[in-house]
């Protein structure tokens, strides 16, 4: 794991020790400052030797952009701090504090959830550094729970900001890399829009739902389904974030125009810290704030003449023969402390707040069109990397299973047979995008990606079940009247 480099001096300067993690981009080490005689950690920036040498190039760059991009927020309690970056063997070297750490990712395998108030005090932290980021003008654009470090003193620190962009940086991008971490990622950036700081809130919220719920909050089976899920799909509306619920459904708006900001955030979540304070109906799409009205010193005088009043519903009742009045409350001082929310419980034959739901035509158009981007994006992934036997496998295991489902339709097997078209779809569209992006090398890919829209076109007409008493024997049926200004059946 080490190769070899335990002993190796770093720089003239720092010892190698042993390793404390390694990742695809890096390695980190424990080491011994030689000339201050304490203990640091040290990333080692991996160049494999096969690495093109443009990828190898921008993983100096990025190592670079992370130890300036850190350093500038070198004093901040919740940023790991840089200390140096020297170079050694033609590799970058980033001196860091070294930490007695836990990763939150490690943290929630463990543990599973954790507690409402232990969330909180992380959401606080992560608030206070993406705010000290973005006013200096950096965006992190990585934010999960394995950025998100927890010492054994309980202090909450946010580190790789390797893929973190500043204003004044120039691009830096990998011609077919997708650049973060989908299932943490904002729609925004997954549709291929500039990163900014409403993106770092987003991966916050899913960082928290995560936390909270011990899962992401658009985990699903494969990528394509994860980025679906991102783009279209609301999260599971959270059954252990209490108080915190809407502030974590806030921060997961799919429009950043609408998404909370840093100060938003850290004043709803101070308010919902706040004594007294009542947790509102975590429901996807809504954002309730909760309002604690001061608690006044003395209780308020009775005015001088009170207005006339509708009889009570207790005098009301009363009037029904045998039917006894309730027993009155008699007046007295209001509550010490009184909770206001912005919405209530809708009551029967009141309106709901949300809006109503989508059609199934809707929603299956919704899922076309996520399955048509998915599709896309794999199509782009297997031509740009030369996968076309891959690309190939992928619709024929595509094709295979909306068949599958298609005669669980036929046979009445609805859980086995919905939405069978989207599969073939997801098959074409990957065929074809591959075809466009490297026609010389997937000749071949045109007429697949044909024949698999005839094959699309084929499931498309066969998934629908059959109607109840279509394929009885006999006599047709003489046509009745259901009654009076019926109609003809």
């Amino acid at each position: 794991m080490d190769g070899g480099r335990a002993g190796q001096l770093i720089g003239g300067r720092y010892r190698l020790h042993s390793t404390l993690g390694e990742g695809g981009m890096g390695r980190v080490w424990r080491a011994r400052d030689e000339v201050l005689y304490c203990e640091v950690a040290v990333k080692e920036v991996v160049l494999p030797p096969g690495l093109p040498v443009a990828e190898q190039q921008e993983r100096v760059v990025r190592a670079q952009r992370e130890a300036r991009n850190a350093a500038r927020l070198r004093d901040h309690p919740n940023i790991i701090t840089i200390h140096d970056i020297v170079t050694d063997g033609d590799a970058p070297w980033i001196v860091m504090e070294l930490l007695k750490v836990r990763d939150l990712a490690q943290l929630i395998a463990e543990q599973g959830p954790l507690p409402l108030p232990r969330v909180a005090e992380i959401a606080a932290a992560l608030l206070e550094a993406l705010g000290a980021a973005h006013a200096a003008g950096i965006t992190h654009r990585d934010v999960k729970p394995a950025n998100v470090l927890i010492t054994d003193t309980g202090r909450v620190v946010l580190t790789d900001f390797g893929i973190a962009v500043q204003v004044a940086d120039t691009a830096l991008t990998a011609t077919g890399a997708f650049i973060g971490s989908i299932e943490y990622i904002a729609p925004e950036r997954a549709r291929g829009e500039p990163a900014g700081p409403a993106g770092d809130l987003f991966s916050l919220g899913a960082t928290l739902y995560c936390a909270l719920e011990g899962r992401p909050p658009f985990g699903r089976g494969n990528p394509a389904e994860v980025l679906t899920a991102v783009l279209f799909n609301e999260p599971a509306p959270p059954v252990r974030s209490g108080s915190l619920g809407p502030l974590v459904l806030g921060l997961l708006a799919k429009d950043p125009l609408q998404r909370l900001t840093v100060e938003q955030a850290a004043a709803r979540l101070a308010v919902r810290q706040r004594p007294g304070a009542v947790a509102e109906p975590t429901v996807p799409g809504t954002v309730r704030a909760t309002r604690v009205a001061p608690v006044p010193s003395a209780p308020a005088q009775a005015p001088a003449q009170a207005p006339a009043q509708a009889p009570a519903p207790a005098a009301r009742a009363a009037a029904v023969p045998g039917q006894a009045a309730p027993r009155s409350v008699p007046p007295g001082p209001a509550p010490a402390a009184v909770v206001a929310r912005a919405s209530a419980r809708p009551v029967l034959g009141s309106s709901p707040p949300l809006s109503p739901s989508p059609s199934p035509s809707g929603r299956l158009a919704s899922n076309a069109i996520g399955v048509a981007v998915a599709g896309a994006l794999l199509g782009t992934v297997f031509g740009l990397g030369g996968l076309d036997l891959l690309a190939v496998g992928f619709a024929v295991v595509a094709t295979v299973a909306a068949a599958l489902m298609t005669a669980g339709v036929r046979r009445g097997d609805v859980r086995a047979g919905r939405r069978p078209v989207l599969p073939a779809l997801m098959a074409t569209t990957a065929l074809g995008t591959s075809w466009m992006v490297d026609a010389k090398h997937f000749a071949y890919g045109l007429p697949l990606a044909v024949a698999e829209v005839l094959v699309t076109l084929l499931i498309a007409a066969l998934a629908r079940p059959p109607r109840p008493g279509a394929a009885v024997p006999g006599p047709p049926r003489p046509a009745t009247r259901a009654g009076r200004g019926g109609r003809h059946r």
